[in-house]
């Protein structure tokens, strides 16, 4: 069966070459080597987060350099400095390097009800640069926030750049977030600040269609749209509005995940989730990974794929330079209601989000063969 590439959300995005995916013949019991360009994810081996001499923050502050937006407060526009998050306690305490990359991190905070933190990064050219991170409620991983923007004059929306997907941090920069948010989060009494210190980091737009327009005319603005192509580099089938029949839904085994080959795991807490374990896989032919999310709900086992990323080299933004639409693989065990295509479980809702996983995930054919190869090991 042959699938059309659609968003789930926003438009349908440009894709530079997979399509057409087809539901194979599967055989699970078999494994397939390791190969492709997923090697390089080896390179991406990032060094021991530690704490940074106090010594070296002052140096680090110095070279800070923040260009983001000025950030409107009661009328009036704040331009955020490095003065201002050191006040807030927000300035780098953390410090490692993935692939060759060097990124220094703040402590945890809230903004939005979301985890966040700031990272300090090292960009090519030696500047240091501001980048804010936080953790998306549905899909329980780290993205980057480009930009931001007013939806009703109170709440702050979060920019999803070309596509939310194409944000997602990868897997060595979210073990790492999840450390920090462990080690404990401050809490800032004005939650003005918070935001002043988050997305005065970023650019502003006055709300999604002034976004929407500049992201159609290619004019936004930023290190991530120089290092970011428009185009998606593949893109799987699926919309909020039509998702496609769970039971049918698969994709060609050369670039389904290899179970058999576990690359990394992690450990996280959300609110929404609780306790749950991330496993990262290769594609069969090494060109894409995919980080799995598990959790238990009333003893029961369930999982969904947090994202689906391609292999390219990690850019300044913490994000990779090539990105992909994962469709509706990447369902979250946890929708929002007007996202869900009506699969959502009703009797089953947290606030805004409804379950995904009676009517949706528990039939797709690659959570099932997660399932499936992950019971067997606990089995041996």
């Amino acid at each position: 069966m042959k699938f059309n590439i659609f968003r789930r959300r926003h438009e349908v995005p440009k894709t530079s070459g997979v399509g057409n995916f087809q539901t194979p013949n599967w055989d699970s019991t078999k494994t397939v080597p390791f190969a492709g360009e997923a090697k390089s994810f080896n390179a991406e081996k990032p060094t021991a987060l530690t704490q940074i001499p106090s010594e070296h923050v002052e140096e680090l502050l110095q070279k800070t350099e923040i260009d983001g937006d000025p950030f409107p407060i009661d009328g009036e526009n704040h331009v955020l400095t490095a003065e201002t998050l050191a006040d807030a306690d927000l300035s780098p305490h953390y410090e490692t390097s993935i692939g060759g990359i060097s990124f220094n991190f703040s402590k945890c905070f809230q903004v939005q009800g979301r985890d966040a933190c700031i990272a300090y990064v090292k960009t090519p050219d030696g500047k240091i640069k501001t980048r804010a991170y936080y953790r998306s409620n549905s899909a329980g991983l780290w993205r980057y926030c480009p930009e931001y923007g007013y939806n009703n004059g109170i709440n702050i929306w979060f920019g999803k750049g070309y596509n939310e997907e194409a944000l997602t941090l990868p897997p060595n920069l979210q073990k790492h977030l999840n450390a920090i948010s462990e080690m404990g989060q401050i809490q800032l009494e004005n939650p003005q600040t918070t935001k002043f210190c988050f997305f005065g980091t970023a650019k502003f737009y006055q709300n999604r269609r002034d976004q929407n327009i500049a992201r159609i005319n290619d004019e936004l603005r930023g290190d991530y749209y120089e290092e970011t192509p428009k185009k998606c580099s593949f893109a799987f089938s699926g919309t909020s509005e039509q998702k496609n029949p769970p039971e049918e839904f698969d994709c060609d085994k050369k670039i389904a995940p290899n179970y058999h080959q576990e690359i990394i795991s992690y450990q996280s807490h959300t609110r929404l989730y609780g306790d749950f374990t991330t496993r990262v896989y290769p594609s069969n032919d090494g060109s894409l990974l995919y980080s799995v999310c598990e959790t238990k709900v009333n003893g029961e086992r369930q999982a969904w794929v947090g994202n689906i990323e391609t292999t390219a080299p990690i850019g300044s933004t913490g994000c990779r330079t090539k990105w992909g639409y994962g469709g509706d693989f990447s369902t979250p065990l946890y929708e929002y209601r007007s996202q869900s295509g009506d699969y959502g479980d009703m009797e089953n809702d947290k606030g805004d989000y409804t379950s995904m996983w009676k009517n949706y995930l528990s039939k797709l054919p690659l959570i099932k063969r997660y399932l499936e190869k992950t019971d067997k090991e606990a089995e041996k």
